[in-house]
């Protein structure tokens, strides 16, 4: 999702910073929500009527000039996407979305992970392969971030993303964010030394952003991305965590 996230440089244990680079497009892909088809185009001007004064002022900013007022220009001709396209994909999507019944709008995401050598584990997501490991002081080979890591990550690079489709959206000229996200962790919940919890008791992130609005522009922007940020809202919202267990092909039942 939307930035580069340095690994082992200069990182301590528990801590993740991330940074947003550039634009490419929400999640790290090219959104194809009805792409090509009569509804989409249709939706494209249906969404342009739609949008706010500032996302209009910002559009027409870039028909008249071609060039992003972000300060990523180099950045997104390598990726060959656009300001102006971005827009256009995101306010048509959220045309389609606000037509749509809650069962279509509704989109599931998968990881598949398994354990090679050691404690390094291999997810495939999607076309992509991570690698995730422990540190060496821990029995780890240190061949990648940690689980834990990964979360913080996560968080920071969701948080970017989202920064970037709200100011687009609401016409707010960004030139950077970058997000450093911290947690604490014992260790000995992990081992069973101690009765302490097991994950981190608590994130914090702070958001550095550089743009030339007005501060209270940019704290309204910080508002509306915590709210619609969907790992900050997995992380603060209860969910319902079901487990399947099996045993050489069979299912195995497990109490508790």
């Amino acid at each position: 999702m939307g930035g580069r996230v340095p690994v082992g440089e200069g990182v301590a244990p528990g801590t993740m910073a991330t940074r947003v680079q550039g634009i490419r497009a929400p999640c790290g892909s090219r959104l194809r929500f009805g792409e090509g088809s009569p509804a989409s185009r249709t939706g494209v001007a249906a969404a342009r009527a739609d949008r706010p004064a500032g996302a209009r002022r910002l559009r027409a900013h870039l028909d008249r000039t071609h060039r992003t007022p972000l300060n990523y220009t180099k950045w997104i001709e390598k990726g060959r996407f656009s300001m102006a396209t971005l827009l256009d994909v995101l306010t048509t999507t959220r045309t389609q979305l606000q037509k749509a019944t809650a069962e279509l709008a509704r989109a599931s995401v998968r990881a598949s992970t398994q354990l090679r050598q050691g404690m390094s584990c291999e997810a495939q997501i999607r076309q992509f392969t991570l690698a995730v490991d422990e540190p060496s002081a821990l029995g780890g080979a240190n061949t990648g971030p940690t689980p834990v890591e990964l979360v913080l990550a996560a968080l920071g690079t969701c948080q970017e993303i989202i920064y970037v489709i709200y100011a687009a959206l609401e016409g707010v000229e960004l030139r950077g964010v970058r997000i450093e996200v911290t947690g604490e962790l014992d260790p000995r919940g992990v081992f069973g030394v101690a009765d302490v919890p097991v994950g981190v008791d608590g994130i914090r992130y702070e958001v550095m952003i550089d743009s030339p609005e007005d501060p209270a522009r940019v704290a309204q922007l910080v508002r509306t991305v915590d709210r619609h940020c969907p790992v900050l809202d997995m992380l603060r919202r209860p969910l319902s965590v079901t487990r399947q267990a099996s045993l050489n092909g069979a299912a195995l039942a497990v109490d508790g």
